[in-house]
């Protein structure tokens, strides 16, 4: 779906990744104010960096991928992407391709933090579709029931 609004705002590739690194940038004052620790957050201008958010506490340092899913209230689904479609062919991406130990999705006004490996096997089940850019992501829709059973609040995981 082209420019999917929210409050009554076009979204487009530019509104969204502009989004993105705010999302991350408050992600990674929360990890501070909350827990203390360092964080380190890649070059914005790096196009598809390794990871989003680096995390380091006691010497033990976690890498955290961020989404956002704005529609998962009213779907049922997050909407998780493991490839792209490039000039007619699947190529891995996204979850499929991550070196980041934890994902985190902010939906429904929470972060919700998922291992890498356990979403990795989750989507493994879940229906495939494309959508999102043109068409060209290959998403799987991970029913929210199946997800929140696997995922861990922020105090939680750090605590672990």
């Amino acid at each position: 779906m082209k420019g999917f609004q929210t409050n009554g705002k076009r979204s487009t590739f530019f509104t969204d990744l502009k989004e993105a690194h705010k999302l991350e940038d408050n992600f990674a004052l929360k990890l501070i104010s909350e827990f203390g620790g360092i964080t380190e957050q890649p070059d914005k201008s790096i196009s598809f960096p390794a990871y989003d958010v680096a995390y380091t506490l006691d010497d033990e340092t976690f890498t955290f991928e961020l989404k956002q899913d704005k529609k998962v209230q009213w779907s049922g689904n997050f909407a998780v992407e493991t490839g792209r479609i490039i000039n007619g062919v699947y190529k891995p991406t996204a979850l499929s391709t991550t070196t980041a130990d934890v994902w985190v999705y902010y939906a429904l006004n929470s972060f919700f933090l998922i291992h890498s490996c356990d979403l990795k096997e989750i989507v493994k089940s879940c229906y495939q579709t494309k959508g999102g850019d043109g068409d060209r992501a290959v998403i799987a829709l991970v029913p929210k029931a199946k997800f929140l059973a696997k995922a861990i609040n922020l105090k939680d995981f750090i605590n672990e």
